[in-house]
């Protein structure tokens, strides 16, 4: 994915609503793959229309003719489906309901014992409706072996309804669905969104089980509010709080994603959009994939991540691979004890207005790039680390920064990009590398030929390797081999030359 994509699809998300978001994509390895996910016919079209009866808005067409009430206890399957004479099962509801009809779920218990066969499949413009007042819940419940819900179009589940104990709580393929206040709790895989599916969640909690989320095809998810937690907690198979794979797109905006074993996946050619969102104990890799991160990317993906806190997961924040475009934005980034922050190998990394921080015992490295990889940084404080940025084989912009108590601010390996960014005299760096404790910039090893690093404009450590007191280089450069004992501005190998 070219950076030109991604910058292009990070205006469009910053100006558009969080609806256009989306899609997850995954391997197939559950058993929703197998196609029980409905033919999906009113994958086509949106949300809107005219109100129904019974006051609520819902999808294009005309208003619903009657409301279906259902209570398990003590409805009858021979009644009516009136509030006073309510059905006893939601299978004999969506069997009589219609386009525009709402059905109406008093709390209790929807299973086996009440007469339920699952998977359930709604019909197109079909509304399911929890209760509404109280603290009752309307609990679908399964014996961990098959789908909850499916659908046979657009629909609208909300209102306090809980799934839990199914293999995959509920399933999409080619479907407009909208989720409001609804928990998936205790399932194998709590959503599959797949085809051209487009599902707008609004104050969902997926709780427990070994996945939160997949989204195949070109799928748009969008979860607004809610919660995700305790993804991979029994440890019972391989665990992802999400996959994001093919060409899905997925908004995850003002959400907690916590104290999850499996990290977020995303892969192919996806895009990721975070904002407003925390994410905290994710991807302590005993049920992943081992990483320890809490965010994997792989293939051309993308990540656009604003206003987002991230504590790391044991190993990584961040770990990308293959060529992945991330944009970060005024976001805070924290180390678990001894973990690292982000590291990409290939592809580009963008830190913007941004801050990434050591943990107790300090990252190893709090940004590493390698393998040809971008990095700029703009307006980001990298600090307490033992190293702050690392640059292997990578391009590297760095301005108006404060790289600042690590061990080493900035340690650089070899590159075919022979020239790096840190400021020059038409546009200085206004970086500011004082208070690291061994040396601000390193470039002594693998570095083969002759490298320059451009740092007009910078503050350095005062009084050291020719800085002035205030932190200020004159113009001019320096070649290697130049290594001062520390604490020191630079230390240069054979063949780097540092211009200020």
């Amino acid at each position: 994915m070219s950076r030109a994509r991604l910058i292009a699809l990070m205006l469009f998300w910053a100006l558009a609503a969080p609806s256009c978001l989306g899609p997850f994509v995954a391997d197939g390895s559950t058993s929703a793959g197998s196609g029980e996910a409905g033919t999906g016919g009113g994958g086509q079209g949106g949300f809107g229309g005219s109100s129904g009866s019974s006051g609520q808005g819902g999808f294009g067409g005309e208003a619903p003719v009657t409301d279906l009430y259902v209570d398990p206890s003590p409805g009858a399957d021979e009644q009516e489906g009136t509030k006073e004479a309510p059905l006893q099962t939601l299978q004999k509801a969506l069997s009589l309901a219609a386009s525009g009809v709402v059905i109406h779920l008093a709390g209790g218990t929807y299973d086996a014992a009440s007469g339920e066969v699952f998977p359930l499949v709604l019909p197109d413009g079909v509304r399911l409706r929890g209760p509404t007042t109280g603290d009752a819940v309307a609990l679908l419940r399964g014996t961990e072996t098959e789908t909850g819900l499916l659908f046979a179009g657009k629909a609208w589940v909300t209102s306090k309804i809980r799934l839990e104990a199914f293999d995959v709580a509920i399933a999409m393929n080619d479907n407009h669905v909208s989720l409001d206040d609804v928990s998936l709790r205790g399932n194998h895989l709590g959503l599959w969104v797949a085809g051209a599916s487009d599902l707008h969640a609004q104050d969902v909690t997926i709780e427990g089980g070994t996945a939160g989320f997949v989204a195949l095809g070109t799928s748009q998810l969008t979860m607004t509010g809610g919660h995700l937690r305790d993804i991979g907690a029994d440890c019972t198979g391989e665990s992802a709080v999400g996959y994001v794979q093919e060409e899905a797109h997925v908004g995850l905006y003002t959400l907690n994603v916590s104290d999850s074993f499996g990290e977020l996946r995303v892969s192919d050619m996806s895009l990721v959009y975070l904002q407003h969102t925390l994410f905290a104990n994710v991807g302590a890799g005993a049920c992943g994939t081992g990483t320890g991160a809490s965010i994997v990317m792989t293939g051309a993906s993308g990540l656009v991540a604003q206003d987002v806190w991230m504590q790391g997961g044991p190993s990584f924040a961040i770990l990308a691979g293959g060529a992945p475009s991330i944009f970060l934005y005024d976001s805070r980034i924290f180390a678990e004890d001894g973990g690292e922050g982000i590291r990409v190998s290939g592809g580009s990394l963008f830190l913007g207005w941004s801050e990434v921080s050591g943990g107790p015992s300090g990252f190893s490295q709090a940004i590493g790039v390698q393998d040809g990889a971008s990095l700029e940084l703009a307006f980001t404080y990298v600090h307490d680390a033992l190293i702050g940025v690392w640059a292997s084989n990578a391009s590297l912009t760095v301005h108006d920064s404060v790289i600042a108590y690590n061990t080493f601010g900035l340690r650089i390996a070899d590159s075919p990009w022979k020239v790096l960014d840190l400021g020059t005299p038409s546009a200085p760096g206004n970086n500011l590398w004082d208070s690291n404790t061994d040396t601000a910039v390193e470039a002594t090893s693998d570095v083969v030929g002759e490298m320059v690093i451009n740092a007009a404009g910078n503050t350095w450590r005062p009084g050291v390797q020719g800085a002035s007191p205030l932190g200020e280089m004159g113009w001019g450069s320096v070649m290697g081999p130049q290594i001062a004992p520390p604490p020191r501005n630079y230390a240069l190998g054979a063949g780097v030359k540092l211009t200020f």
